[in-house]
């Protein structure tokens, strides 16, 4: 009978360490795409899944490797590297899925697309991706030393409120590292796309009334795409993300190249026409 317990008490240790590396992945992985992918899906956003998918699972795929080895590797000094290591793994997938993989991924979704966005990793996205490496190392740091104890409360926690309430923590101190990472290099992208978006919707949304100006000169060049369908893709940015440029598709295949500037959208310049 003590053996049979103490082989259930392992087996539910292993399928703990499993969890609470998936689940690290999941949140890290929510953090970094899935809130932007919602954001992205209500603004016509280009394809807003697109990055959020790969990038989580990439992430799980990480997490469950660095769970399985928390499980092998008991030792607290182990957990920290391990913990260390996945979290420069996590940062490094976040940067190279967010930039060189979108472009590639474009390629094969969208080639007209693909060949106007340039999403180059230029010293400004290389300085914030480097301090939030420096962070997230430090942060799997001190994860690796909190680990046993989340595997230990999920595994033997007599509650279930209490099991699952760990797991939830666990996973929004990672979605909380990810959403950091994500407002210092993706946020400005996604927010260029949803103020055009809004402007362009503006017509629609303020029937019979002046436009404003600034809104006006915009869409100086645009008013006979307002009717069509549209999907929209952040392009080119700055160092500091203050200057960005939005790519707009419309229904009949034509292509747009708005500027927006310090969250003010400016000029649009017609790509294509068929």
């Amino acid at each position: 009978m003590v053996a049979v317990t103490e082989a259930r008490n392992k087996r539910n240790e292993r399928l703990a360490c499993l969890l609470v590396g998936s689940m690290s992945g999941f949140g890290f992985g929510f953090g970094a795409w899935g809130i932007g992918a919602i954001v992205l899906a209500g603004s016509n956003g280009m394809y807003p899944f697109a990055k959020f998918i790969p990038g989580t699972i990439f992430c799980m795929l990480v997490g469950l490797l660095a769970g399985w080895l928390t499980c092998r590797i008991t030792s607290v000094l182990g957990n920290v590297l391990i913990w260390a290591i996945a979290l420069a793994a996590y940062n490094r997938l976040f940067l190279y899925v967010t930039f060189p993989g979108m472009q590639w991924l474009l390629g094969y979704l969208n080639p007209k697309a693909a060949s106007l966005v340039n999403y180059t990793i230029d010293y400004g996205v290389e300085v914030r991706m480097t301090l939030m490496l420096i962070i997230s190392v430090v942060f799997g740091l001190i994860m690796g030393l909190l680990v046993n104890s989340f595997v230990e409360e999920n595994s033997s926690a007599a509650y279930p409120f209490r099991r699952w309430s760990a797991l939830v923590l666990w996973m929004a101190a990672f979605f909380g590292l990810a959403f950091l990472t994500d407002s210092l290099n993706q946020k400005p992208m996604r927010e260029a796309v949803v103020i055009m978006n809004e402007v362009l919707d503006y017509p629609q949304n303020h029937p019979g009334e002046t436009l404003p100006p600034t809104i006006e000169l915009t869409l100086k060049s645009l008013m006979k795409y307002l009717d069509e369908p549209r999907r929209m893709i952040a392009d080119g940015y700055d160092q500091m993300m203050i200057f960005i440029t939005v790519i707009i598709q419309f229904d009949q295949n034509n292509w747009v190249s708005c500027s927006v500037i310090n969250e003010r959208a400016g000029t649009c310049k017609i790509l294509s026409d068929p």
